[in-house]
């Protein structure tokens, strides 16, 4: 019984990893169960259907989603930088979040996933249903938290949380998006290094972009 339920998580972990590539590559609206079953035999070697599939994720394509968002290593990566040394001051704390979410979404596939959520949450609302319950205790609960804390201590202005993640986190999403976008095509202006962006992203969200002494 305990080899059989084993290999019941086995299986599932390797439709998981193969889904995570079938999404990264065609979105979610564009994956079908047919596809899904494909690329997981193709993956693993072994026969799989869609009704198969239903078997190791009753929920279908929606269940499959979420599980490759709660296992992908990237993302549980960033997840966790949110949650260590979290009494650290802003300076120190931000800093680290930054360049983590970076680094973050230098892989392919998590800016893949990231853009599924962004671009097709809205139109599929069983979608963003589904990932509200998973990406905002991972992602929004604990940098709103942080950010509530701090405020609280008078080391930030207080803002609504939501505002204050956004602001956060808006443009270094616009920095990691726009290097995927353009690859190496040139622009009229250089594209920061990672390093430089962080660094002056958090200064100016700290104290802004004014000379006021």
């Amino acid at each position: 019984m305990a080899r059989r339920a084993a290999q019941h998580e086995e299986r599932k972990a390797a439709v998981v990893a193969a889904a995570t590539a079938t999404f990264a590559r065609l979105g979610y609206a564009g994956t079908t169960t047919k596809q899904l079953a494909a690329d997981a035999a193709r993956s693993t070697g072994r026969g799989f259907t869609p009704a198969l599939l239903y078997h190791y994720f009753p929920g279908g394509k929606l269940e499959l989603f979420a599980a490759v968002m709660r296992q992908f290593g990237p993302l549980r990566a960033f997840g966790q930088a949110l949650r260590e040394d979290a009494d650290a001051p802003p300076e120190v704390y931000l800093l680290r979040v930054a360049r983590v979410y970076l680094q973050t979404m230098e892989d392919p596939t998590a800016a893949s996933l990231f853009r599924i959520v962004l671009t097709e949450g809205p139109r599929h609302p069983e979608l963003a249903a589904n990932l509200v319950g998973y990406v905002a205790p991972l992602f929004i609960l604990p940098l709103a938290e942080y950010l509530a804390r701090q405020a609280d201590l008078g080391r930030l202005r207080p803002l609504p949380p939501l505002a204050a993640i956004f602001e956060f986190l808006g443009p270094l999403m616009t920095r990691a998006l726009l290097g995927q976008l353009l690859g190496d095509t040139p622009l009229p202006l250089p594209l920061p290094d990672a390093d430089t962006l962080v660094e002056h992203h958090v200064r100016t969200f700290l104290y802004g972009v004014t000379n006021d002494e």
